[in-house]
């Protein structure tokens, strides 16, 4: 029988990504949502899960994109981190009536790593030191449908 760990979805969607701090069950788990490519995260802990590569950012005006989501009502916190400088942070959730995961699209100017080596860092963030990153509500599953950098 072959060992299969839980952060081994993160090269089969994309094998420049490694994943850490997974789920296998409980109240989330992480999974790849084959129909789509779509990894869909839960953290196993206290910790946040974290997507991770290293890459040369493109000289001229890079950006990165990302198309990430949550199930409705059900928010993450995000946190982009370049090297160890952090270059985004933001809640993403939906209000929608659907009951399908709900995407949003960012962008991030990366100029400032233009033409160097890097390690970039995804991080699905539910809890922090001070509890939970939204009271109140059940905190969900983050979808990472696509990240990619691309020059302007």
């Amino acid at each position: 029988m072959e060992w299969f760990g839980i952060n081994d979805y993160a090269p089969m969607w994309n094998a420049d990504w490694k994943m850490a701090h997974g789920s296998r069950g409980g109240q989330g788990s992480t999974y790849l949502e084959r129909e789509t490519n779509t990894p869909v995260t839960y953290p196993r802990d206290t910790r946040p899960c974290r997507l991770e590569r290293e890459l040369q950012v493109p000289t001229g005006k890079p950006m990165l994109n990302l198309r990430v989501g949550s199930i409705p009502n059900e928010p993450w916190m995000l946190q982009i981190l370049i090297d160890d400088d952090l270059i985004l942070k933001q809640l993403i959730t939906s209000d929608s009536t659907e009951k399908e995961a709900q995407y949003q699209d960012l962008q991030v100017d990366l100029a400032k790593y233009a033409g160097q080596r890097v390690t970039l860092c995804l991080y699905q963030f539910l809890t922090t030191i001070r509890g939970p990153v939204v009271k109140g509500k059940v905190l969900g599953s983050a979808y990472w449908r696509s990240v990619d950098i691309h020059t302007a």
